[in-house]
């Protein structure tokens, strides 16, 4: 009847034309779930019997009611198998195995309790022990392992069983599956990723995109190391030691490349498509890239689709939302072009319409460079953290966290407790220019900058101070024919109007387009930094309307609210010095004169030896 069940057992796995159908003798373990399968034997020792070739079959019990068994095979051409007494094939009712050899084309396979051979776990090797009381199964040949669409190659594996200790010593042992493998050296691992996009952040599915729309082609992911790399079944983890590599396709002839001393991977639970696979028992998934955690003494990634490298010693990425980490000790270092960025830690995420979100956490700091001269463009630091975002159609937002400062070198400076920069790019740039590190690309220019709280903006004609907030907005203009428009106050006529209201908004002056002024040719000769030293204008709220002409950005108007003033020391001839005290100020740029309006409780204006009081001055 054992014998019976046997044959019908092998019928099923290996086929009616198979020789373990028509086996004469077959050892069952049946209480343990083991079956060998003889064709030819012969004695080596009282203890040892040598087969050829051979054949064992495992039934694992389903884990859940009603699921079919797992059915786990071990075949080889040759094997010698030990047992813990002298045994005869004909009786061998209280032997137990307890070492096997088994040499010429070695395969293991599990089928996960599932019809379908694409979830099966297949091992290949030349060579293969088993010792029972060191519960563990290993070989010094080269090792392939393919589950699904994962293939693992390496040299020397080893694998751990977990067993049933409550049998007694003379049972033979059973089997609760594996608990873990190992190859020791030369490892690769070739993966599908479980999400769209790069180590860098990918592309998420666009707004609005049915939910019922295929998901695109998941893409290859491959992994090396020198080896060990131990893969926990339970888990679903594997560790890869020494010089890592992972490289994971993201586009067309495009990659990610990940170097680190060692690298841990969280695989994917995904089951078969077929119907029958709802009636599997096992939990065990078919691999898939899921998660990745590396640690090392230089972490690197490079990003063909970013055009990013970055350094750090440790690294976190999951596949399905996009989002990595990098952190650093001291700091993370990311360059794109002849832009660097410091920062603790890094973030990165996926953004809209193929753009991405970065995230500094922590102090940090950004340093760009011109690309064909070196020369320092720009500088920014921050004490608590830094973001980059796409804002709106062509632009990004940069926003500076705790301390922040922002210089450009011959421009000037601006720093407040949070400072944001919206950047534009311009019409003719392509799209890809979305992926670029705003700093680092020409092609993006600064469309309006805030700064709130204790806000300071310093450059060669004019230091202003905010209590709580600073904005400008900065238009492009044509080039002016001669005169370069000063950014300081020059006397002008005044005149009162005593029965303003206090707190009256100021009134603006003759309506005239700023970029007028620059066809009338200049009064004078002007250099700001020899002859006008810069005015300082202070205020609760400062509202800033410039222009940029190339290298040279020129204030057009200005707003005031709150406690202002202002003061132009004299220039080098002590003359044309201005006071200017009151609750608002509107300063507007009119054929080279400055136009001046202020209203307060009473508003206060000096200009050289002339001074006037009044709720409205202008």
């Amino acid at each position: 009847e054992m014998h019976q069940r046997a044959m019908e057992l092998a019928l099923d796995v290996f086929g009616a034309d198979s020789w373990q159908a028509n086996a004469d003798i077959a050892l069952n373990w049946e209480r343990s779930g083991v079956i060998i399968y003889i064709l030819d034997y012969e004695p080596v020792d009282p203890k040892s019997l040598r087969l050829v070739p051979f054949s064992l079959v495992h039934i694992e019990p389903s884990k859940t009611a009603g699921a079919k068994p797992q059915i786990v095979t071990l075949e080889g051409k040759d094997a010698i198998l030990e047992f813990d007494r002298p045994v005869d094939p004909i009786r061998m009712t209280t032997a137990k195995p307890v070492g096997v050899k088994i040499t010429g084309n070695v395969q293991i396979q599990a089928d996960r309790g599932t019809p379908d051979p694409l979830d099966d776990f297949v091992c290949y090797t030349d060579n293969l022990e088993f010792n029972d009381e060191q519960k563990r199964i290993w070989t010094d040949a080269p090792v392939r392992i393919v589950s699904g669409d994962t293939v693992m190659t390496g040299t020397g594996g080893e694998i751990h069983l977990n067993h049933d200790d409550s049998k007694k010593p003379r049972d033979m042992p059973t089997f609760q599956g594996l608990r873990d493998f190992i190859l020791f050296r030369d490892v690769q691992i070739n993966m599908l990723s479980a999400g769209a996009g790069g180590l860098m952040a990918g592309s998420p599915k666009p707004r609005g995109e049915s939910e019922n729309k295929p998901e695109k082609p998941k893409l290859p992911v491959t992994i090396t190391c020198q080896g060990p790399f131990v893969y926990e079944l339970e888990a679903e983890q594997g560790r890869f030691s020494n010089a890592v590599m992972m490289i994971r396709q993201t586009g067309e002839a495009q990659f990610d490349r990940l170097f680190s001393d060692e690298l841990i991977i969280d695989f994917a639970k995904t089951k078969s498509d077929s119907p029958q696979s709802a009636e599997s028992n096992s939990d065990e998934p078919r691999l898939q890239f899921r998660r990745a955690f590396a640690t090392g003494h230089a972490v690197r990634i490079l990003s063909d689709e970013q055009a990013i490298e970055a350094i750090g010693n440790e690294m976190e990425h999951d596949a399905t939302t996009g989002l990595t980490a990098l952190r650093g000790d001291p700091d993370v270092v990311a360059t794109q072009a002849s832009t660097v960025l410091h920062g603790r830690e890094l973030k990165f995420s996926p953004g809209e319409q193929g753009q991405r979100n970065a995230e500094a956490v922590g102090a940090g700091s950004i340093e760009s460079r011109d690309p064909a001269t070196g020369e320092v463009k720009l500088l920014a630091h921050w004490k608590d953290g830094a973001r980059i975002e796409p804002h709106a159609d062509r632009q990004q937002l940069l926003t500076l966290y705790g301390a922040a400062e922002v210089d450009q070198p011959g421009r000037g400076t601006l720093s407040a407790d949070r400072v944001k920069v919206w950047l534009s790019r311009g019409t003719g740039d392509g799209e890809s220019s979305a992926k670029d590190m705003p700093a680092g690309s020409s092609k993006w220019t600064p469309s309006r900058l805030e700064g709130i709280g204790n806000v300071v903006t310093k450059s060669d004609q004019f230091i202003l101070k905010a209590a709580h907030r600073l904005e400008m907005v900065i238009e492009d203009a044509p080039p002016p024919n001669n005169a370069q428009a000063t950014l300081a106050v020059a006397p002008a006529r005044t005149k009162t109007q005593d029965g303003a209201k206090s707190g009256t908004a100021p009134r603006r002056g003759k309506e005239s387009d700023p970029a007028a002024s620059r066809k009338q040719p200049a009064a004078e000769p002007h250099d700001a930094k020899s002859e006008k030293p810069p005015a300082h204008l202070v205020a609760e709220r400062i509202r800033i309307r410039a222009l940029r002409d190339g290298e040279r950005t020129e204030v057009a108007e200005v707003w005031t609210e709150g406690n202002v003033n202002l003061d132009q020391p004299p220039d080098k001839n002590g003359a044309n010095a201005v006071v200017v005290r009151g609750d608002n100020l509107y300063l507007k740029r009119i054929e080279q004169k400055n136009h001046l309006e202020v209203t307060g409780r009473p508003a206060h204006v000096e200009m050289n030896e002339l001074k006037v009081d009044g709720a409205h001055v202008c």
